[in-house]
């Protein structure tokens, strides 16, 4: 069995698409999921699947979900290796690590979107892209920043969801 964490897009916040843990530890494990456990609200799925393909992992969680509670939530699924090589590729150095984000996304992009998305940097925001993980440093949050997550889908043509320094670490914790 293979370790995996799904990230799931947009749940549970502003009280938009509310979904409780517990309810959603147990639908996962009905459609064959084993060990399923959360992290914090935001959804962050840990499980074991002996499956390998990532976009069935994918779909498999998304139909379930969409199904149950009738909205769409896209979700991104990783191995392990996979969240510590976002981490030991972080590139940035002298930067207040509470400022930093990274956004996984579906897919790599196209060159041409993140020129697109560069125009939309403000107030000394710096982003890298790196294979499937786009690195973000806000110095004054992303509540304030023009990058929104549905501005970088748009822009690169792909699903995206975002998780902050800390929550990265503490992912990568709980994988190992």
């Amino acid at each position: 069995m293979q370790k995996y964490i799904a990230l799931l897009r947009g749940i549970n916040v502003s009280g938009q698409k509310i979904i409780k843990m517990a309810d959603l530890r147990v639908l996962l494990s009905d459609i064959g999921l084993s060990n399923v456990s959360t992290y914090i609200q935001t959804g962050n799925i840990f499980f074991e699947s002996n499956k390998d393909d990532i976009y069935l992992l994918e779909n498999c969680i998304k139909d379930a979900i969409k199904k149950r509670y009738l909205f769409e939530v896209p979700s991104i699924v990783l191995k392990k290796e996979d969240v510590q090589r976002a981490i030991e590729r972080q590139p940035f150095y002298d930067i207040d690590f509470k400022c930093l984000y990274l956004t996984f996304l579906s897919d790599t992009p196209n060159s041409e979107g993140m020129k697109q998305i560069t125009n939309y940097q403000t107030n000394g925001e710096e982003l890298i892209l790196i294979e499937k993980v786009l690195y973000m440093h806000s110095p004054n949050g992303v509540a304030k920043s023009k990058l929104t997550l549905n501005l970088i889908e748009k822009k690169l043509e792909v699903k995206a969801t975002t998780r902050n320094w800390r929550t990265c670490g503490k992912l990568l914790e709980m994988l190992n």
